[in-house]
């Protein structure tokens, strides 16, 4: 465990420049989960809901979706902290083992995971969810006909898609790194 007084001074001077509340949340949450974007977020907070019948703040867990900001400064932060953190990030087309090596130092498989989806399912969260149900059932949620694009359609309206997918009676299959993020850090 290290300590906030051990951070590197370039994240110090990283955070200090941030705008908003990101990194008070991260600080003051009992448990963190940290997302790339709003549509990761939106998705994971179904897909929690769907598992242990509450919404994550519930159970004192932030979900906080860090808007590009650098995973490895967060986890620097978080570890500094010695916070709890789930931490789900698309895999771009690159093997997550790939994607795991720059962030290592600040996992611990009892506190901080990193969770990525398998290549083979899709690069991003759309595609990961197509894979997870079908087109078909995707389609139905979203209110997409068989005329348009899924993938472009998903691609451009990420959030619309995240949105529609939350506010779906239908169930949902979550993507695995997702189910697994959410166990982890239900505890």
């Amino acid at each position: 465990m290290s300590k906030i007084s051990e951070l590197d001074p370039d994240t110090v001077s990283y955070f200090q420049k941030l705008p908003g509340y990101d990194t008070l949340r991260m600080a003051l949450a009992n448990k963190v989960v940290l997302v790339e974007g709003p549509s990761d977020e939106i998705v994971f907070e179904r897909i929690f809901q769907d598992l242990y019948g509450k919404r994550p703040m519930e159970f004192g867990i932030d979900v906080i979706s860090m808007r590009g900001l650098s995973l490895g400064r967060c986890l620097e932060l978080c570890a500094a902290l010695d916070k709890n953190v789930a931490v789900l990030r698309d895999n771009d087309g690159i093997d997550p083992i790939l994607l795991r090596d720059p962030v290592e130092n600040w996992l611990a498989t009892d506190r901080r995971e990193l969770f990525i989806g398998s290549v083979e399912s899709g690069t991003t969260l759309e595609p990961q969810l197509v894979h997870h149900n079908s087109e078909a059932s995707i389609r139905a949620i979203l209110g997409i006909t068989q005329v348009a694009d899924l993938t472009k359609w998903m691609n451009r309206e990420k959030t619309e898609t995240a949105l529609r997918i939350a506010s779906t009676s239908q169930s949902i299959t979550p993507p695995d790194y997702m189910q697994n993020a959410a166990r982890f850090i239900h505890g």
